[in-house]
């Protein structure tokens, strides 16, 4: 009966959003302007995807810890409030980013102390080794696991970030994320609720009436960080190359962007017209662009998930991803 009761809540929730997104945009009043520089968008649109994830987040959590188990049975309280601290100062961080603009240092500078706070209240998020299906060979990171943690979440928050840029694009990626993580057993009981923000948000997304916004790719990039991190640690079976593979499009797209923007001497995380959907929408249409790069992300682990083989998969995820730039580069 509560399961019930808690998924009714959340597609009340969520179905309101939908018939009143106009109204609670006029209410909370951020909104993403167009620019002639990045932006294509022609009117400013409400930047919601971040308070509809972090709605649906907070009852799920304040469900969870009064009237069911779903966190109960799996993390203890101090795991539950790092989730709760970490997800909540990185999406306000976020809004505050959408709604004054903050500059590029200040951002990765408080997003470092908030993760290194999480990391005291509970440091069974600390990753203290890295081991590779593909090699079969575990690395010990011992005093060096607190700085991989931070920047492993940073950069995987920052490659969200990135990586934002079209309707549907982050989002998708983020639900097939989930999706990957149910299909393989990992915390499914807990990640099939989030699915309900994430498929508000692609609805609203789809036609640009919302968008996902700094805080939205903030929070989701906590919270998959949190509990992809959460699975490697307890899951013996669960390898670093595994997770690799699934953030291997966004991860290659930070990577190439923070070299060429370092070349130019600039702020390896400042905007441009740089990315891979931009060198894409200049020769293709929009579907094109956003079928073209999902499936950059989807078929090198559907080749995993039937073989396999993990290294296979990883490298023809850079091959396609080598082959896209080469192809469609300004």
């Amino acid at each position: 009966m509560n399961n019930f009761f808690l998924y009714f809540l959340l597609f009340i929730l969520n179905l309101f959003v939908i018939y009143k997104y106009k109204k609670i945009g006029t209410y909370f009043n951020i909104y993403d302007k167009p620019s002639l520089e990045r932006k294509i968008h022609k009117d400013s649109v409400p930047l919601l995807g971040g308070l509809i994830f972090y709605a649906n987040f907070f009852i799920i959590i304040l469900f969870s810890l009064f009237f069911d188990d779903y966190f109960n049975t799996e993390f203890d309280i101090r795991e539950t409030l790092s989730l709760i601290i970490g997800s909540t100062l990185l999406y306000l961080l976020g809004l505050f980013d959408d709604k004054y603009s903050l500059n590029a240092n200040s951002r990765l500078i408080i997003s470092f102390l908030i993760i290194l706070g999480i990391l005291q209240i509970d440091k069974s998020l600390l990753i203290k080794d890295l081991s590779f299906d593909s090699f079969n060979q575990v690395f010990i990171l011992n005093d060096f696991s607190y700085f991989f943690t931070i920047l492993c979440i940073l950069l995987f928050i920052n490659a969200l970030n990135m990586f934002d840029g079209i309707n549907l694009q982050v989002t998708f990626y983020c639900t097939f994320i989930f999706i990957f993580m149910i299909y393989f057993g990992i915390f499914p009981n807990i990640l099939q609720l989030f699915l309900f923000p994430l498929i508000t948000i692609l609805y609203l997304n789809r036609n640009g009436k919302i968008f996902l916004g700094d805080s939205g790719c903030y929070i989701m990039g906590f919270v998959i960080s949190y509990f992809i991190i959460k699975n490697y640690n307890f899951d013996p079976n669960f390898k670093s190359d595994i997770i690799f593979l699934i953030m291997s499009i966004p991860g290659l797209e930070l990577l190439r962007l923070t070299i060429y923007r370092a070349l130019k001497g600039r702020n390896p995380f400042s905007s441009d017209n740089q990315h891979i959907h931009h060198m894409l929408l200049s020769k293709k249409t929009y579907l094109f662009s956003f079928v073209y790069i999902q499936l950059l992300i989807i078929l090198p682990v559907l080749i995993f998930i039937l073989f396999g083989n993990v290294l296979l998969s990883v490298l023809i995820s850079i091959i396609l991803y080598l082959i896209t730039f080469f192809k469609f580069k300004l």
